[in-house]
């Protein structure tokens, strides 16, 4: 059977073999969104990074453009600075008992580091670890799996994230996870809003 570039493989999902067209559908601004259903599985309905939408997520993106404006992130070098000299401490405390150091972990905490300080007003703190939080990556990388399962079983999620947490961690160490962030997001909400307003008044 010999078929075009475009098949349909389900009702709202094409397979496109047309690299031509590439950049037009994939760019900063396209005009098209993917399907509800797949920013739905991260759980998060009211996140600007997960809204389906182009013109809804237009409105929650300005809402936070005061945060990356260039005052702001002038402002961010200070807390960037710190977090690099608490790891170069770190370096230098290793060095000088000839013990190793995870550069791979510590770089990345640095980034969670600087991004939760800033963003959430609470910072992970991350470089504090003896191992840098490894953890915390591990629970990112077994995060994938879960958002894939959700994208395909939607009506499962509803189900999924209203079990008690001990609960999931036994059933599935991906939706363990899963659950493991959504509680420690909740639990930043507040520290959220209090930056992101106390960034506002000061721009």
């Amino acid at each position: 059977m010999k078929t075009g570039p475009v098949i349909r493989i389900a009702p709202d999902e094409i397979h496109l073999s047309d690299p031509e067209n590439y950049e037009k559908i994939y760019h900063t601004g396209s005009k098209f969104s993917k399907s509800p259903g797949f920013y739905s599985a991260f759980g998060y309905g009211t996140a600007a990074f997960s809204t389906p939408s182009n013109e809804l997520h237009r409105v929650r993106r300005a809402a936070l453009n005061p945060l990356f404006s260039r005052r702001r992130v002038l402002d961010l070098e200070d807390v960037v600075q710190s977090k690099v000299a608490k790891l170069d401490h770190r370096l230098s405390v290793a060095a000088s008992g000839g013990a190793a150091v995870d550069l791979h972990h510590a770089l990345r905490a640095i980034s969670v580091d600087t991004i939760t300080d800033y963003g959430f007003g609470s910072c992970y703190n991350l470089l504090d670890h003896d191992d840098f939080g490894t953890q915390f990556f591990a629970t990112m990388r077994e995060l994938g799996p879960a958002v894939w399962f959700f994208q395909q079983w939607p009506l499962l999620q509803t189900l999924a994230l209203n079990i008690p947490p001990w609960l999931a961690r036994a059933l599935s160490k991906n939706l363990g996870s899963f659950m493991q962030l959504q509680e420690v997001q909740d639990s930043n909400l507040i520290g959220v809003f209090s930056n992101f307003c106390r960034n506002v008044v000061s721009t």
